[in-house]
């Protein structure tokens, strides 16, 4: 009867880990990652329970036939239902030799330990010592996946405009239940509109110096509203295929994307946004938008405002060479010059991460661009024996100059998450709290605390950021002191 139990308890161990992959897998690697995980428990009760050396290895045996099935078939299925690239099939195949070298090592270690005068204590310290693995790289596994790191999953989002915009007297947004908010900046006072008093969904706003701007669709189709501050609509006027709408030196800007083909990208930058007609304010009630055409150098006048030719789409923003405007990318240590889609100013980066010795890291940018340069967040993640972990390392500021291509560093921290920067001024999230630097003097205030500083996120949209603070309400705060018609908006 001992021995029955013995068998059974010993089938199984070489069972568990094998079942335990199988029930676990959802199109990953967490049921390799288990498989691994396991592989020690089956191989030291092998050892401790079997007895003789034959029954050892013929347990190590079964352990190594259903374990390593498996991690094959787990392997199959992960190529052809998910990864189905060259990559992904090294990736698994990857795990399969991780596994099988930690078996074959366990099992060797083991098989040693059987031909040694088997004292006492040898079992004891060669099963502590397998468990002492398995703890470690359990722990390990844990830490990289499961335990969340400060900064882990927050994210900076940077908007051209649309739900939120500001003027020298007065901000608005849309909120969550379509409801639009507009505030006075000096009083603080704040107007509330339902979706009922619009007759539209809002999606778009726009503020000008007398009358604000909001576009909607209903049944019949697109339509923009001016109303002006005291809450009197002036006009509603539909409109045909307009996805955008700003305002700037009393003209009211327009953007439709059907012009774009699924090919073109066009960034989204803080302080511009793209512009195919416009309209001034005060030809809103009867006139008609015009197409935005370009003079011999490319520019289109309007008159004081000037928009750049982008091809498909005006900006305010120059066009810089070869710059695509992407406003977020990813730097993957593993990729070479060839997988990844190199330009003059990504090289300029990575240029950069490799004079800090960080190019054997990923990282993330978010971009933006103001005028003829480019201004960037480059966050390094940290690493564990070559293994991808989310957790930030390090956070720097920097500034390329669109006419020369020199990069020059605003601003270097450690274990902090940059949202964003200019010529003057650093914003950064410190654990729960929102820091904002001088970079001349140093100085910091404290603008805002959010809930958690492990999943955030921060949408840029002109001078402002949005989050939601510790009362779980949405906030916008000034990161920028260049506008010193900004007021202070700290909690």
């Amino acid at each position: 009867m001992k021995d029955k139990k013995k068998t059974f308890l010993l089938l199984l161990c070489n069972i568990i880990p094998a079942l335990a992959g199988l029930l676990s897998f959802q199109g990953g690697f967490i049921s390799d990652v288990l498989v691994i995980l396991l592989t020690p428990l089956p191989i030291s009760l092998n050892f401790m329970l079997a007895g003789k050396i034959k029954i050892m290895i013929l347990w190590d045996i079964i352990f190594l036939i259903l374990s390593g099935t498996e991690i094959i078939f787990s392997c199959y299925l992960y190529q052809w239902n998910v990864a189905s690239d060259k990559e992904g099939f090294l990736v698994t195949w990857l795990f399969f030799m991780i596994w099988l070298a930690l078996s074959i090592f366990l099992i060797l270690g083991s098989l040693l330990c059987s031909f040694i005068i088997r004292k006492k204590r040898v079992p004891a310290l060669f099963t502590a010592g397998i468990l002492l693995l398995d703890i470690i790289l359990s722990c390990s596994y844990v830490y990289m996946t499961i335990v969340p790191g400060a900064y882990e999953n927050t994210a900076v989002i940077i908007s051209s405009g649309g739900d939120y915009t500001c003027n020298g007297s007065y901000e608005g947004w849309i909120n969550d239940n379509d409801s639009v908010v507009i505030r006075n900046r000096k009083s603080g006072k704040k107007k509330k509109y339902a979706e009922a008093f619009w007759g539209i969904c809002p999606e778009q706003i726009a503020l000008g110096n007398q009358h604000f701007y909001v576009m909607g669709e209903d049944d019949l189709g697109c339509f923009i509203v001016k109303t002006d501050y005291a809450g009197n609509i002036i006009a509603r006027r539909k409109m045909k295929s307009i996805d955008r709408i700003g305002c700037q030196n009393g003209v009211l800007l327009l953007f439709t994307d059907n012009l774009l083909s699924a090919d073109d990208f066009m960034a989204e930058t803080p302080f511009s946004f793209p512009v195919n007609k416009y309209l001034p304010e005060a030809d809103f009630e009867t006139g008609e938008p015009i197409r935005c055409k370009s003079d011999g150098n490319g520019i289109c006048q309007i008159g004081d405002l000037k928009l750049y030719d982008h091809g498909k789409y005006f900006s305010s923003n120059p066009v810089l060479p070869f710059y695509q405007g992407t406003d977020c990318y990813t730097i993957d240590a593993r990729e070479t010059a060839e997988q990844t889609e190199q330009s003059r100013w990504r090289e300029c980066v990575k240029l950069m991460l490799q004079e800090k010795g960080l190019s054997g890291y990923n990282c993330e940018i978010n971009e933006y661009q103001n005028g003829n340069d480019i201004y960037g967040i480059a966050r390094i993640r940290e690493a564990i024996l070559g293994i991808e972990d989310r957790k930030l390392k390090k956070s720097i500021a920097y500034k390329i100059s669109g006419k020369t291509g020199e990069l020059s560093i605003l601003a270097e921290k450690s274990n902090v998450f940059i949202i964003i920067s200019s010529d003057d001024s650093l914003t950064y999230l410190d654990h729960n709290k929102i820091m904002q630097e001088e970079l001349s003097t140093g100085k910091t205030d404290h603008l805002g605390t959010v809930i958690s500083s492990s999943e955030e996120n921060f949408i840029i949209n002109g001078a402002y950021f949005s989050f939601l603070n510790s009362d779980k309400e949405q906030k916008w705060i000034c990161w920028t002191r260049s506008d010193s018609k900004l007021p202070d908006m700290k909690e």
